[in-house]
């Protein structure tokens, strides 16, 4: 759904319902941007989602 969950008792049926749906990594990182979010921060060896995040408008 590209926003945080508001209501803990959704959590578990919504986990369960992202391993079988499409990432929406543009719309969530979006909506970051638009709630004020300015620095991002990639854990790990690789540098794949920092170049993803560059792409988005």
């Amino acid at each position: 759904e590209a926003v945080p969950y508001s209501r803990a008792k959704d959590i578990p049926e919504l986990l369960a319902k992202q391993i079988h749906s499409s990432v929406r990594w543009t719309e969530t990182i979006q909506f970051m941007l638009s709630q004020g979010v300015e620095e991002f921060v990639e854990c790990g060896s690789g540098k794949v989602l920092t170049k993803l995040l560059r792409q988005i408008p």
